[in-house]
């Protein structure tokens, strides 16, 4: 992809590619930020409210993301009206430069996020 793709960091940091900025929204949800993020209606979020959490890693490398877990929690992902449990195993993704919206493989193929909040769920 970097030899088609001409590559540059503007002043905020954000990477250009072929003139579109990648500023897809992220956030690590924890105990503190959890419940001004709800996700309404969903059984999943619920769950996680009512579970012992803390931050995923996530890491932005140009366009793609990862997000992980430490051993002993399990990932959950939203979106601001969805949400995926991932499990035992890392997300990973990238962000559409033209839409701004996150393509993720949530483990059943491909689908789209608007903004992508993890948090881990240590497993009792």
């Amino acid at each position: 992809m970097r030899d088609r793709w001409h590559e540059v960091v503007n002043n905020t940091g954000e990477y250009i590619l072929d003139g579109a900025a990648c500023a897809c929204k992220t956030l690590k949800l924890d105990s503190f930020n959890i419940k001004e993020n709800e996700v309404e209606d969903n059984a999943l979020y619920d769950l996680v409210l009512s579970s012992t959490i803390k931050s995923p890693g996530i890491l932005i490398d140009d366009c793609s993301v990862q997000v992980h877990c430490e051993i002993g929690a399990e990932l959950y992902i939203f979106d601001t009206d969805k949400g995926a449990k991932i499990g035992d195993y890392s997300l990973d993704g990238f962000c559409d430069p033209y839409q701004q919206k996150w393509q993720l493989d949530t483990g059943n193929g491909m689908d789209q996020y608007k903004e992508l909040k993890g948090v881990c769920v240590l497993k009792s």
